[in-house]
Parts: structure tokens; sequence; C-alpha cells
């Protein structure tokens, strides 16, 4: 069976970090990314604020959105 590599960004059970909001800023997350199904979400995080990307992983429930 060939393993699936997939970005977890692209997927329906990725859930999105929450930032506390303060004035037009986003200050700080006060809910991490996560996956709805309970896997591992694999990240890379950026320099900037408020920009993360997701690495590949092999994951056999990916969902497209």
């Amino acid at each position: 069976m060939e393993k699936n590599r997939v970005d977890c960004y692209h997927c329906k059970n990725f859930i999105h970090p929450v930032f506390e909001e303060k004035g037009n800023l986003f200050s700080k997350i006060t809910e991490n990314e996560k996956c709805s199904l309970g896997k591992r979400i694999m990240l890379r995080v950026y320099e900037e604020p408020n920009k993360s990307d997701s690495w590949f992983r092999y994951c056999d429930e990916f969902n497209d959105k």
C-alpha cells in the first residue's frame, strides 16, 4: 500500500489556531492548531508573527478542501 503524503493545512480536519485580538492586531495564540481526528499536526513556524505553514506528513485520513 502506498503512503499518502499530505499537507495538514489543506485538510478538512485541520482546525486553525485562535488568536487573542487587541485592537487591529493579533497578540497571542489562545488555541493552537490541531486535527479534529486527533492526529499530530506537523508545522514549521516563521519569524513573522501569525505566519505558520504545515510540513508534509503521511496521513490516510486526508480530506482535501
